[in-house]
């Protein structure tokens, strides 16, 4: 039947070869040509015939960034201490794999363990893990807040070569005595200089001048309520010792009357190290006004202060040898007395200081009175006399290198229904900025930050 079939369609075939272009049938013995044969293209004569019988040129590429590029961008995203603060930079380990190493080193500069909990995930999954021990060397900050239980440094002991910030929140190390091995470790962080203690609770001043010492480069002190069991004698720490050699320290006073409060002693025993020659950079903050603590060592480091700032001062601080700040370049202060008298001691203050290095003036907690009304505010300095007084003075051949003077202001609402329109309109301070150039013509350095209050 098939035979049949194809002998009666080839003479079909045949008719239809000078229509369709088909060739003919051969026997099977002659080898069959190839059915597709090459035909010219037309020759292209208009525009218009290219348009048609062009073939589309492909898309240009975006263009690419080189790796190091992309590395150095991602060095600059910001990691914070929250869920939101690092969501940035886990998308950025997600978009390729490229990106993995960059994002995870920017994530592992800057390691917080808040608790007991995230203590434990770390140890586990980052610290005994033998693919994530490698990134331990690049941590260069570490915050270790609450984690009451155990203090986790023990466990990382000779795996941060590059650590350089160490801060401890809220350690109670009289309930949990700490580890023998934390001393060792200590002494293992070759590169840390900065050590920030806030909240902290040791089992003594000898144990807090243990951690002082064993660190072979600290170099910024930061400690703010900080108590310890009270010391009968406290200068039996005082002799010589080869460190600290401070450059930086910053101390914050809940209250000078605390028996246990660390930071008289503290500051007694700083006076009698090589601190006492090295320590450039001075920040005293307290609730209240300045205890005799602070004013004597300030006494003790004024001659090479260059950055000095303090809270709460008293009329104490007018009797330190400020003319001996000879090298000083930032000034800082909050004075505890109100209206006029801000401004006469500051100008007594200004008096003394030679200022041949002053570059930054800066003057915090300064009242102003506010009288709101329904469409504009009335403001004014409070002791503007007082405000015109220091015209001459910064404006002598002593403060020629003076290149900020700014005012850090409270204002007093006098309506406090209008408190929310005063509080989000900035012509309050664009007044008061108005204000003190007129008092003070000769200075073009002036600046105003704004603290709104409601009395």
């Amino acid at each position: 039947m098939i035979r049949k079939a194809s002998k009666g369609i080839f003479p079909k075939l045949s008719a239809l070869q000078d229509i369709c272009c088909l060739p003919a049938p051969r026997p099977k013995s002659q080898p069959s040509p190839a059915l597709i044969q090459y035909v010219p293209a037309p020759e292209i004569t208009t525009s218009e015939d290219l348009e048609v019988t062009s073939s589309p040129q492909p898309r240009p590429r975006a263009p690419v960034l080189p790796p190091e590029s992309i590395d150095h961008i991602i060095s600059f995203v910001e990691v914070k201490f929250s869920l939101q603060g690092t969501e940035t930079i886990l998308n950025c380990a997600l978009v390729s794999q490229s990106w993995v190493p960059a994002s995870r080193l920017r994530l592992f500069q800057r390691i917080q363990l808040r608790g007991p909990r995230q203590y434990n995930l770390f140890n586990t999954n980052i610290v005994r893990s033998a693919l994530m021990q490698p990134w331990l060397t690049h941590i260069r900050s570490i915050t270790v807040d609450n984690c009451a239980r155990r203090f986790p440094l023990p466990d990382l002991a000779n795996r941060l070569p590059n650590l350089r910030f160490l801060y401890i929140i809220g350690a109670d190390w009289i309930r949990t005595p700490l580890h023998p091995r934390v001393w060792g470790t200590f002494s293992s962080l070759s590169v840390l200089h900065t050590l920030a203690l806030n909240a902290c609770r040791l089992p003594s001043f000898a144990a807090l001048c243990r951690l002082l010492t064993v660190l072979p480069h600290l170099r910024d002190l930061h400690i703010s309520a900080v108590t310890c069991p009270a010391l009968r004698h406290p200068l039996m720490f005082a002799h010589q010792r080869s460190r600290p050699a401070l450059s930086g320290l910053s101390m914050f006073m809940m209250s000078s009357g605390d028996p246990d409060n660390v930071a008289d002693t503290l500051l007694d025993w700083l006076a009698r190290t090589p601190t006492r020659r090295s320590l450039k950079a001075l920040k005293l903050e307290s609730e209240k006004p300045w205890p005799d603590s602070y004013v004597r060592f300030v006494r003790e480091v004024a001659p090479r202060l260059t950055v000095l700032q303090g809270s709460k001062i008293t009329a104490d601080f007018l009797r330190l040898p400020i003319s001996e700040m000879v090298d000083l370049g930032h000034l800082s202060l909050q004075f505890d007395d109100e209206g006029e008298a801000i401004w006469r001691d500051l100008a007594s203050v200004l008096a003394q200081l030679q200022g041949r290095e002053l570059r930054a003036l800066v003057l915090q907690q300064v009242p102003v009175r506010i009288n709101s009304g329904i469409d504009n505010y009335d403001v004014h300095v409070v002791g503007p006399d007082g405000v015109a007084q220091l015209g001459p003075i910064l404006a002598s051949e002593r403060f020629q290198k003076l290149l900020l003077v700014r005012f850090d202001f409270v204002g007093k609402v006098t309506d406090k229904n209008l408190m929310m329109k005063w509080y989000r309109s900035r012509k309050v301070a664009v007044q008061v900025l108005h204000e003190l150039r007129l008092l003070l013509p000769k200075l073009h350095v002036i600046q105003v930050a704004w603290d709104p209050t409601c009395s």
